[in-house]
């Protein structure tokens, strides 16, 4: 790697562009060290909007979006950069992986095209870009005269995979994937870029938080257990000391796991490590996995971090995870608590919840009679959507359907005072529930220390 070395300033130095040139580039050369060593891979889409709405009429145009590029280069758009529009109709069949790329530094030439304006930079293959035009600056000290300045915009280019080869020297990031859908295309949303930052991709940011919630309600089922059983009771055995010591391991990472999430910025590389480090702790509970996440044919279902693959790695440490989770204990996937909103009560859903093998349990917690509970619920309360739940009382119309589980699967937590009941989601008004990802409960007169949830386990653990 080549290094700026720094300037000889000395009496009677008859200054040149050169002089401002190679300070500039040493004053950047600087903060090298941070950004190569501070921490790794430091570099991808901080930030990025793609205008959806044009993607009907077969364009592809960056709204805006902040990144940062391999060599270190912080570029805004809008803002300190300008970048091309692209016709999907450019695009390969098949190949519609698309690459944002910044000219590399050329050493030894000119770094800088002057235009006439900046509409048209399709014959600009330069780093930077101005304009003939120079901006009026004031004088940001004294309050001196107006100072004429023209000012470099980074020139970014978007590139379909097809194109790498004949690009030329570009530092590139692979800012997203398109899927075809007959006629229609649209952004895949099973591919998250190189990211400096969790927020950096809400993909990753949601599949981050599935991996959270996961982890929180597994937690609160062993919980649930510990009350029950009482650690400190003449029946407690071995087994109940397996679910303490999985117990502990968990409520280890729940905390980190919401304090990261709370903390978007932070690098997935940090998240990664510690989800790779549950693994470890979870496979002393398994007989198949160990501590690398390696089964016994030594496959690695725990991928090495690899930034430009963030899905792939996160969504295989999510199964994996759930899979020495369920060598523990089967479980719900998701618990979410229903709050009281006036006369609803109410709880939003995240779109993973709906997955095609998953099923839903209405859990309901009060000292009121059980058969007074199952028979209000199943006679009188109505549930849907809270977008629908309105039309349904005023008309008296029956909400989607609750059946009492006198004997529920397994995997629901076994709690005292809970009745269970299974909520038929093949129906439209469960349609809806999906469309506003919204849930709502009406209970009239309902007891007032009800606490409801809705309990989401795995079609594969349901008893058949």
């Amino acid at each position: 790697m080549s290094v700026e070395r720094l300037l000889f300033w000395q009496q009677g130095l008859f200054l040149q562009p050169q002089h401002f040139q190679l300070m500039e580039q040493s004053f950047r050369e600087l903060l090298t060290p941070l950004k190569r060593f501070m921490i790794p891979h430091f570099w991808g889409v901080i930030s990025l909007k793609i205008k959806e709405t044009r993607l009907a009429g077969r364009i592809l145009e960056v709204q805006n979006g902040t990144f940062i590029f391999p060599d270190g280069t912080h570029v805004v758009f809008p803002g300190n950069a300008v970048m091309n529009v692209r016709s999907l109709d450019d695009a390969h069949a098949g190949s519609l992986n698309v690459y944002l790329g910044l000219k590399s530094w050329y050493h030894s030439g000119e770094n800088v095209t002057v235009v006439e304006n900046l509409e048209d930079l399709s014959g600009v293959t330069t780093r930077f870009v101005a304009t003939t035009d120079s901006e009026e600056v004031d004088d940001l000290h004294a309050g001196g005269p107006v100072g004429h300045i023209k000012k470099l915009h980074y020139v970014l280019k978007l590139f379909w995979e097809h194109e790498l080869e004949q690009s030329g020297d570009y530092h590139l990031i692979q800012i997203a994937r398109f899927e075809k859908r007959g006629a229609s295309i649209n952004l895949s949303q099973d591919y998250i870029p190189p990211c400096p930052m969790i927020s950096g991709s809400e993909s990753l940011l949601n599949l981050i938080g599935e991996i959270r919630d996961q982890i929180t309600a597994r937690s609160r089922q062993l919980e649930e257990y510990k009350k029950k059983r009482g650690v400190h009771s003449a029946e407690f055995g071995s087994r109940d000391m397996v679910y303490i010591l999985a117990l502990r391991s968990l409520n280890r990472y729940v905390p980190l796991l919401h304090h990261y999430t709370q903390t978007p910025t932070i690098h997935p590389w940090i998240v990664y490590g510690a989800l790779r480090q549950l693994i470890g702790e979870l496979s002393s509970f398994s007989d198949r996995v160990n501590s690398l996440g390696e089964f016994p044919d030594h496959d690695h279902a725990s991928p090495s971090y690899d930034h430009s693959r963030l899905w792939d790695c996160y969504y295989e440490i999510q199964n994996l995870i759930s899979h020495l989770l369920d060598e523990i204990t089967a479980g719900p996937e998701y618990i979410m608590s229903f709050i009281r909103d006036g006369v609803f009560y109410g709880a939003d859903l995240k779109p993973v919840v709906f997955k095609e093998n998953n099923r839903f349990y209405l859990s309901v917690r009060t000292d009121d009679e059980a058969s007074s509970v199952i028979q209000t619920v199943t006679t009188l309360a109505k549930l849907g959507s809270r977008e629908d739940l309105k039309h349904i009382v005023a008309r008296a119309l029956p909400g989607i359907h609750l059946e009492h589980q006198p004997q529920p699967p397994q995997q629901l937590p076994r709690r005292s005072n809970a009745i269970y009941f299974l909520i038929h989601h093949h129906s439209e008004q469960w349609e809806s529930v999906v469309k506003n990802r919204n849930i709502a409960l009406y209970w009239n007169n309902a007891p007032g220390d009800a606490d409801i949830e809705l309990v989401v386990i795995r079609r594969s653990h349901a008893p058949k």
